[in-house]
């Protein structure tokens, strides 16, 4: 252990007598990932991060991007976030995993144990398993289609098809629990395809819902206001392998929004007026399995702590 090392941990240790548990953990990582941030490896960065256009777009996932790098800026300058040439997620993962070129630095998405392993995975979740509670975006002629639905058995019966990503993680999960699905490589197909009526339910993560209205605002489109699909399932942002460096600065900046209160302080302002409107508490839950998450995101995925804090009584469920 270096002299640094011990040192800063000592530091922590003396801090840690005033904080909660949780707390005391993540100071003690923040103090390991700051000495290497400090290493050579760990300074010598691009000051310009190519972000995957789909993340530039979503203003909660660029802003907490951008807050991780300000929480750096003092010890590594800098990070101006450019919005990477438009992909699909399936090629952006593939373009991180082969690192070609420069096109490509990091990519927020929903984890599962292939891209975990193929790829660096902040350690930190972005969205503190939000994406895991799922709501339907449908036409409002098919309303009536979802009253009154009690779980698995009355969704098959009533002929109702789920639309997806053909490379989301959320499409295997689907088809594991039995339910009929139809897919597009393209993001912005299943919006035509949903008001054409190919499939029934547009199903998207809590976090994403109302954002996916305000950019598609088609009148004949509404999102359904009584069923809630439950999963374990987090999202997080990925780097390539061979950039090391570009992930610790990442986690050290996140950890350290934890510390100060501003990832809090995000995720109230990000979610919290979208959670109220969707009335998460009076909907009825259909849980699903998900076992393409490995342990570590299952558990982090469903602890909460921030999301439960910053939101208090606008978030009350039970965990998945």
């Amino acid at each position: 252990m270096t002299v640094a090392l011990r040192f800063q941990l000592s530091r922590a240790l003396i801090t840690a007598l005033k904080l909660p548990l949780l707390q005391i953990a993540h100071l003690i990582v923040l103090c390991c990932c700051s000495v290497y941030a400090s290493s050579e490896s760990a300074v010598a960065q691009s000051s310009t991060v190519k972000l995957w256009h789909r993340n530039y777009d979503a203003e909660q996932t660029r802003t907490l991007l951008a807050l991780a790098f300000h929480k750096t800026e003092e010890e590594l300058g800098s990070v101006t976030i450019t919005r990477a040439e438009p992909m699909s997620q399936k090629r952006a993962l593939a373009t991180l995993i082969r690192q070609q070129g420069t096109s490509l630095d990091v990519v927020n998405a929903v984890i599962d144990n292939e891209r975990e392993d193929a790829l660096l995975p902040i350690r930190v979740i972005s969205d503190e398993g939000l994406i895991g509670y799922r709501v339907c975006i449908i036409r409002r002629d098919d309303e009536k289609l979802f009253e009154n639905i009690r779980g698995h058995l009355d969704i098959n019966n009533r002929g109702i098809i789920f639309g997806q990503g053909a490379h989301w993680p959320d499409t295997k999960i689907l088809k594991q629990n039995s339910l009929k699905v139809m897919t597009s490589v393209n993001y912005e197909s299943l919006f035509s395809m949903l008001l054409a009526g190919r499939f029934q339910c547009f199903l998207r993560g809590a976090n994403e819902a109302y954002e996916d209205l305000e950019n598609h605002p088609y009148e004949q489109l509404m999102i359904e206001p009584n069923l809630l699909f439950s999963y374990p399932s987090t999202s997080t942002f990925f780097t390539s392998k061979t950039n090391p460096a570009l992930a610790t600065r990442i986690e050290l900046g996140l950890r350290r929004a934890i510390l100060d209160g501003s990832f809090a302080e995000h995720f109230a302002k990000t979610y919290q007026e979208d959670l109220k409107r969707l009335k998460l508490k009076s909907r009825r839950i259909i849980r699903l399995n998900n076992p393409y998450i490995s342990d570590e995101f299952l558990e982090r995925s469903t602890q909460r702590y921030i999301l439960k804090s910053s939101l208090k009584g606008d978030f009350n469920l039970q965990d998945s």
